[in-house]
């Protein structure tokens, strides 16, 4: 309201300073205009009389005082004065002698001459007091000698007039200016105040409190301003209750994702979803580990920057590009891991990928088809050595009683070694499956390693073997007491069968600060280096044919590496050829 008042001051006061120029200006051009008809007046007065050259402009005055010359009458009535002036500015005659005349020093009178010698009526205001105003015009009939009539007016009592014309103006303008502030007031308590409220309602929008507040009063009103605020608080609840409906899906669909994350996080599959660009867009833990990528440096990059496999990116390309699904089985080369990889188009646009770890799987095939072929071969050569005796004696060799004896003997130890080998696949079955639990307890390593070395003994006296035991008296380790004596026959019946007549086998038992150690030790005919990594194997055999001569059946080795696995201890192998072999297993001390 105070800034609407002080303009409208403002503007005022330049208005009435512009009226007041605008009026005074008007007023002096009037006088002028009026001065100079009336010396056009005189002078078509003296061309009647011809008294502009006779000299008597004035010069006969009544007893009154006033000159018998009409317009010279006239403008003594007024108080002016009239001269009867020459070129040369002297004056001639006068027809009034007053104080307007006391200003027509000889330079003002030939300045109005000079004039007068250029327009037809020359008018001026006089600098120093400007309510006079000076009139020169030539005047007709002057012979060779030019002569001029010079008017001094005092027009004051016209401009006094034109004053008092301003002040009454100024009057109107404040009286207009004072029922426009008011008119202004008016307006404003009747409409700006309302709308001012309205629009801090519409502005307003952290105190929901308090806006409500105001569009319920503003309300309450009958007119435009009441319909509007109405209808913004109709407009505020329609907000609020889709606000509320937005909260409420952005929150299911906030479980939903979450729950879908945890869906998908805990999958044993690795999941990894693109989209159209072929960016990462999720990849659950189980992804990040079988391809080994970072998950905090991978959302959003291109699929080519995260797994650098050209069957992997053509499979996705493939699935994003031409919405097909695609499956294969890729090599992951950091692990060597074997992965089953398939991508599947989403609706809209993207793929999903679904990764199956197979490397156990597809281990686990390989032995199967190793065992299978294994036992095949194993089982064939006993067989085959059954039947072909078996024909003989049914052949009429049963009626020769050595050679009977002969092939029944070599039944005999067929059937043995076949019945061994059943037995050892079964015991390696157990181990693998777990369906033989292991009871860990307190066991001696040398007084096991004694009992192993006293059942061997007859063994190794009919090799001529030296078989010993060296080392602590004691030593106990956390294992179960009938596996550790299956893992020391195993490997001291190894040691026995390659190790030559007269040779030295020895058993030692020590510890050192974080394990204990028994290694078993031989003189005998060595591993090269080139087959100690698949010595664990079963039914791998460095010497196929001179195993087969020595009764071994390629499963004692896989027994005892199963078996230490399954106690928790390490087996290890160092070996030359034609310089023995040295087999430890080695038991962590556990807290």
């Amino acid at each position: 309201m105070g800034i609407y008042v002080l303009l409208s001051a403002v503007a005022l006061t330049a208005l009435l300073a512009a009226l007041n120029r605008k009026l005074d200006h008007n007023i002096r051009l009037f006088l002028r205009d009026d001065l100079r008809r009336q010396m056009l007046t005189i002078r078509d007065e003296l061309t009647h009389r011809d008294v502009a050259g006779s000299g008597e402009f004035g010069s006969r005055e009544s007893d009154s005082g006033e000159s018998d010359f009409p317009v010279a009458r006239l403008w003594l009535r007024h108080g002016q004065t009239l001269l009867h002036c020459g070129s040369d500015a002297g004056v001639i005659s006068t027809a009034c002698f007053q104080a307007p005349a006391m200003q027509l020093t000889a330079a003002v009178r030939r300045r109005l001459i000079a004039g007068a010698m250029r327009d037809e009526v020359h008018t001026t205001w006089d600098f120093l007091h400007p309510a006079t105003l000076y009139a020169a015009m030539r005047l007709p009939g002057a012979g060779a000698d030019d002569r001029f009539a010079i008017l001094a007016w005092d027009a004051g009592e016209r401009l006094s007039f034109s004053v008092e014309s301003r002040e009454t103006a100024v009057r109107v303008a404040l009286v207009a200016w004072i029922c426009g502030t008011a008119s202004l007031a008016i307006v404003v308590a009747a409409i700006v105040a309302p709308m001012r409220r309205l629009m801090t309602v519409l502005r307003q929008r952290d105190d929901a409190a308090e806006r409500r507040d105001l569009l319920i009063r503003l309300g309450e009103r009958s007119d435009e301003f009441g319909q509007v605020a109405r209808a913004v608080a109709a407009i505020d609840q329609d907000r609020a209750d889709r606000l509320k409906q937005a909260r409420v899906q952005e929150q299911q669909m906030r479980s939903s994702a979450v729950q879908l994350s945890a869906m998908l996080q805990s999958m044993a599959e690795g999941v990894i979803a693109v989209d159209a660009d072929e960016r990462v867009l999720f990849a659950n833990d189980v992804a990040c580990s079988m391809l080994e990528l970072d998950p905090d440096n991978l959302k959003g990059r291109p699929i080519f920057e995260v797994v650098r496999n050209t069957h992997f990116q053509e499979v996705v390309h493939e699935a994003v590009s031409e919405r097909k699904p695609t499956e294969m089985e890729l090599r992951v080369s950091r692990n060597n891991a074997v992965v089953a990889l398939s991508a599947s188009p989403i609706s809209g646009s993207g793929a999903v990928l679904v990764l199956a770890d197979i490397t156990e799987m597809r281990k686990l095939e390989s032995m199967r088809r190793d065992f299978v072929s294994g036992v095949s071969h194993e089982l064939k050569t006993p067989l085959t050595v059954i039947k072909a005796c078996t024909e003989t004696l049914l052949d009429g060799a049963v009626e020769d009683t050595e050679a009977a004896r002969r092939f029944l003997l070599q039944i005999e130890e067929q059937s043995e070694r076949l019945l061994q080998l059943i037995l050892r696949m079964l015991q390696l079955a157990r181990v693998e499956s777990g369906q033989r639990v292991l009871e860990k307890q307190p066991v001696d390593l040398a007084a096991g390693s004694d009992q192993v070395i006293h059942a061997m003994q007859p063994v190794a006296a009919g090799k001529n073997i030296s078989l010993t035991r060296e080392g602590e008296a004691e030593l106990f380790v956390l294992a179960d007491d009938q596996a550790v004596q299956t893992v020391l026959g195993s490997l001291i019946d190894n040691s026995l069968k390659y190790t030559p007549e007269g040779g030295v086998v020895r058993v030692t038992v020590h510890a050192d600060e974080s394990a204990a150690l028994v290694s078993v030790i031989d003189n005998g005919v060595g591993i090269p280096r080139q087959e100690q990594q698949r010595i664990f194997e079963r039914f791998y055999r460095v010497e196929r044919d001179r195993n087969r001569e020595r009764g071994g059946t390629g499963l004692g080795l896989a027994i005892v590496k199963h078996l230490c696995q399954a106690m928790g201890a390490d087996v290890s192998l160092d070996s030359a050829v034609g310089k023995g072999c040295t087999i430890t297993v080695r038991f962590p001390f556990q807290d």
